[in-house]
């Protein structure tokens, strides 16, 4: 379920102790921003993430930066907002608008994959096409601004 969290700090790294003393949420709770469209869910960072990276969150609600293997696997495409220390905890942006890490010179409404490159999406045809997540302009360096519906990954199709 999706709740609308009065408070939500979307932009903090939370610390073992923010959880234990209960200054923080559990992790999986989900938050949609009324005021933005936008949504997350609150993880934990099984290595530290960076800020903009695309992140792959397992079943755990444990988080990494996403990869063309991981992306095989079974778990959930989001994107960093904020960046996250190891073993801290945060929001991870699964839908609306954002700035999101890429191989540079990617094109603008073009099919985005997995790269290699932990934590960056690619418009080269790659083996996991991430549908649903769109640049809004051409990414002449490594940022780019998205929008992304709900995300589909899928490992055995890549786009025409």
């Amino acid at each position: 379920m999706t709740d609308n969290l009065i408070g939500a700090d979307l932009d903090r790294d939370y610390s073992t102790a923010d959880i234990t003393e209960g200054r923080a949420v559990a992790v999986g709770t989900r938050h949609y921003d009324n005021s933005t469209g936008k949504e997350y869910v609150f993880v934990k960072a099984s290595a530290a993430i960076t800020q903009y990276f695309t992140v792959w969150i397992k079943s755990s609600f444990s988080a990494v930066h996403g990869t063309i293997a991981l992306g095989a696997t079974g778990g959930e495409f989001a994107v960093a907002p904020v960046a996250i220390t190891l073993d801290g905890f945060g929001w991870m942006q699964t839908m609306g608008t954002g700035i999101v890490k890429c191989i540079g010179g990617n094109a603008a409404n073009a099919g985005l994959y997995m790269s290699a490159t932990a934590g960056h999406i690619d418009d080269a045809t790659l083996s996991i096409h991430v549908m649903g997540l769109t640049l809004t302009s051409a990414a002449a360096s490594s940022l780019a601004p998205f929008v992304m519906s709900k995300i589909v990954v899928n490992s055995k199709q890549a786009a025409s």
